[in-house]
């Protein structure tokens, strides 16, 4: 018997790259709904949520594979670190974008 709840878990995948030069309107759509077709196929479930879209540069994904690699630190530093980055405040940044247009 287990003590704890077992809590959802997502399931995340990046790939590519592509030139978005290269791809046609709406590129994004057919790729979502494959995967929503084999999601709702093996969970039996429709999905509570599906995101997805071009425009994700390198950088972008290096921080996504540093936050994915946070759980293979200790409890402590994990809690730590998660903490920090969800008291982070992107409103500045906003508002200089939308200063510069």
């Amino acid at each position: 018997m287990k003590n704890k709840k077992e809590e959802p878990e997502y399931w995340h995948c990046i790939i590519g790259s592509a030139k978005r030069s290269e791809l046609s309107f709406g590129a994004d759509y057919p790729m979502r709904q494959s995967v929503k077709g084999v999601y709702e196929s093996i969970t039996g479930q429709s999905d509570y949520t599906c995101s997805s879209g071009w425009g994700m540069k390198q950088d972008m994904v290096d921080v996504i594979n540093k936050i994915q690699n946070l759980k293979s630190l200790s409890p402590e530093k994990y809690e730590k670190l998660k903490k920090q980055i969800m008291k982070m405040d992107f409103t500045e940044t906003k508002k200089m974008k939308n200063e510069k247009n």
